[in-house]
């Protein structure tokens, strides 16, 4: 979600972190990979709505990123990689909340302050700019 390998390491530390200090508050409602996930994705978009952290170009970080993907994803796999990091930044958000966690839209609007409608709205940019991309 953040485009940036230095941002991502960022997170992921900040992520386990309030993640420790939460883990008495675990119930087991949920699975614990679930229940981490929600704190990472709410940590970056944290970090999102205060700083209004967008997409940053590192190309080193994207050739590291190709090469490890190169590995454990077929090609297309990886074309969807890097066409998810090409979106805008709140249609990106939205496409990954909603079709790869499974969110509602009346969630993502909580998460990210926007109405439910316009999480639509951009999902459905997120979609059309994929097809576009990927023809």
């Amino acid at each position: 979600m953040s485009g940036c390998k230095g941002h991502a390491e960022d997170f992921m530390q900040e992520t386990f972190i309030k993640a420790w200090q939460a883990l008495s508050s675990f119930k087991g409602d949920s699975q614990f990979s679930t229940w981490l996930h929600r704190i990472a994705v709410n940590t970056v978009l944290a970090d999102k709505r205060k700083n209004s952290l967008d997409l940053v170009h590192d190309h080193d970080w994207e050739r590291e990123f190709e090469q490890s993907l190169a590995a454990t994803h077929t090609a297309s796999q990886m074309d969807l990689e890097k066409t998810i990091v090409q979106l805008p930044s709140q249609a990106r958000h939205v496409l990954v909340l909603h079709d790869l966690m499974g969110m509602t839209h009346q969630e993502i609007g909580q998460q990210l302050g926007i109405a439910a409608g316009t999480s639509k709205a951009h999902l459905n940019r997120a979609r059309g700019l994929m097809r576009e991309l990927l023809e």
